[in-house]
């Protein structure tokens, strides 16, 4: 007894694919609108919520903030917008792998920066 394989047009082939990378693409955007990420200073005189982007969404210093000199809160606000930054685009990129699928995600996540937190003098 012969079975019979039918194939897929092509044209069927490719509205499925597309249809299939709209929903992918759909469960994306629904899982990362309002991503943000936050860190705070060793002390917790800064805490600082970005987008993925680095757009700032937050800061708050708290009263040991008051203590330090403007350049030391420059460098510490900067510091820590770039953790929350390196956090938010990792969590991002992670999401981003059912989309991207993972030999992307993978490429992209390679050219994160690695983001320590370092307090500056």
């Amino acid at each position: 007894m012969e079975v019979a394989v039918t194939e897929e047009d092509p044209l069927s082939r490719i509205e499925r694919t597309a249809k299939d990378t709209i929903a992918r693409y759909q469960r994306f955007r629904a899982g990362t609108d309002g991503l943000t990420a936050t860190a705070t200073s060793p002390d917790n005189a800064v805490e600082v919520t970005v987008t993925p982007a680095g757009a700032l969404r937050d800061l708050k210093l708290n009263p040991k903030a008051k203590q330090y000199p403007l350049d030391k809160l420059a460098a510490t606000i900067l510091a820590a917008a770039a953790a929350a930054t390196t956090a938010a685009s990792a969590s991002y990129t992670d999401k981003a792998e059912e989309f991207l699928g993972p030999k992307l995600a993978g490429q992209v996540r390679q050219g994160l920066p690695t983001q320590l937190w370092k307090e500056r003098p």
